[in-house]
């Protein structure tokens, strides 16, 4: 019965306040006074980032909140957390709680047990701390897992205080299935900026079949931001792309081609219908699976791998693309070469280094320009800069510069920028000299 549930059991150490007020030291938080209550925890279950990024690299103080699940797909991945609160403290202030974890399927039949799991241990607390149980419990349903009602119950035991706790969750695992619409293209792009703070794969499908332009319809050029989007979506939730290539046979020929258009970007070839295409729909098939968004882990020399870094973050909350993108703001050694740029009788005349380090200085404003509107909408990104300018690592220029902006975002939170990702490059006219394509759709075949 157990291996009906895939489970991966990792140890980790953390702490975690989950949909009251976050704070994050190295172990735990300090509470308020309306907080110090005996022992106890909070038990619950979330489809949030497993890398809880949320917690590691935000500081003291950060009030965040960590969505919680009450439903689930088969495949789709999710953890189980416990927050702890009240445990006693021995000798050093140490700590000592275990728990026991049952899982029930829809008729009540135990499917997992596990007893004496770490709960928290170690001489770092203080008193009257929250802190997350540090073995980290991940799961996922599999195909032949029944729907219906999952109960998960919990036993805490501080072995300090000789103090016992139970807890139980409700999970329902669902058909999968198309979820509500979004009611227009506005609301798809704040739901596209925001997807992180309540994921759903459905939805996401829905949202990519509905709104998703792939193609810029001014410029004819592909759409980085919304491609990559989907596109992390789809390789983070197989079960999900093969939901997307199931629903090719019964849509509609525009439909077709947007489904056509990502399974081709994620290399699909499993669904039977490939192999019947219109001979057109191959050619179009085969030339999008040639087209790669650009890697924004390299150093940033083109505003695309922008758009890459930033619809990784709404897509999953991370802190890795808000990293690399601060990573960015040591192109201000550049600022200044616009106007030597400028200076220039006819920009022809302009050297090949003199292009480079004007066209460097346009993606220094980029990387600007998109941390300061990102910030003032998205408190996580606020608090990813602020652990950056303190534990960052960063250089003295790229503490300088993100310093300024987070004091710029500070002084007019409520303003922010135009357009759908609050990217906003600047559009300057200076042709980007690095050569790197920026790669049109090829044409779709007609109906």
């Amino acid at each position: 019965m157990v291996s009906r549930i895939h489970r991966i059991l990792k140890n980790i150490t953390a702490a975690l306040l989950l949909a009251v007020s976050m704070a994050s030291p190295n172990w735990g938080q300090q509470p308020t006074n309306a907080q110090l209550l005996d022992f106890d925890y909070l038990l619950t279950a979330t489809t949030a980032d497993d890398n809880l990024d949320i917690w590691h690299r935000t500081l003291r103080n950060t009030a965040l909140a960590i969505p919680p699940t009450y439903h689930l797909y088969k495949e789709q991945p999710f953890q189980v957390l416990l927050i702890f609160q009240g445990f006693g403290l021995g000798p050093n202030g140490k700590a000592d709680v275990t728990f026991d974890i049952k899982i029930f399927d829809p008729d009540g039949e135990e499917i997992l047990q596990q007893k004496g799991m770490t709960g928290i241990r170690g001489e770092d607390f203080q008193p009257g701390v929250l802190a997350l149980g540090s073995s980290q419990i991940s799961l996922m349903f599999e195909p032949t897992d029944p729907f219906g009602v999952y109960r998960i119950e919990t036993l805490a035991h501080d072995n300090i205080s000789g103090k016992k706790k139970k807890r139980r969750i409700d999970l329902q695992l669902v058909p999968f299935g198309y979820a509500q619409p979004l009611g227009s293209m506005a609301h798809y792009k704040q739901w596209l900026s925001s997807y992180y703070q309540n994921p759903d794969p459905a939805r996401a499908l829905l949202a990519y079949l509905q709104f998703a332009e792939v193609e810029n319809s001014v410029t004819g050029q592909l759409d980085f931001t919304q491609i990559a989007f989907f596109s992390y979506l789809l390789e983070k939730h197989p079960f999900l792309l093969k939901a997307l290539a199931d629903s090719y046979p019964n849509s509609d020929p525009d439909m077709k081609l947007k489904i056509l258009f990502m399974l081709a970007i994620m290399d699909y070839r499993d669904a039977p219908y490939l192999g019947t295409l219109s001979e057109p729909e191959k050619a179009f098939f085969e030339a999008i699976r040639f087209i790669y968004p650009p890697n924004g882990y390299d150093p940033i020399i083109s505003p695309q791998q922008l758009d890459v870094l930033w619809a990784e973050f709404y897509a999953s909350g991370r802190y890795e693309p808000i990293a690399q993108i601060v990573s960015g703001l040591e192109l201000a050694e550049f600022e200044g070469s616009l106007i030597e740029y400028g200076n220039l009788n006819d920009a022809e005349d302009a050297d090949e280094k003199t292009k480079q380090d004007a066209f460097r200085e346009v993606l220094f404003q980029s990387v600007r320009w998109s941390l300061l509107n990102n910030i003032r909408q998205h408190p996580l990104v606020r608090a990813y800069c602020e652990y950056l300018l303190q534990e960052g690592g960063l250089d003295e220029n790229q503490r300088n510069q993100l310093a300024g902006i987070l004091a710029a975002a500070n002084e007019n939170p409520s303003r922010v920028g135009s357009g759908n990702t609050g990217r906003g490059i600047p559009q300057l006219g200076i042709p980007n000299p690095f050569r790197i394509p920026t790669p049109s759709t090829p044409g779709m075949p007609q109906q």
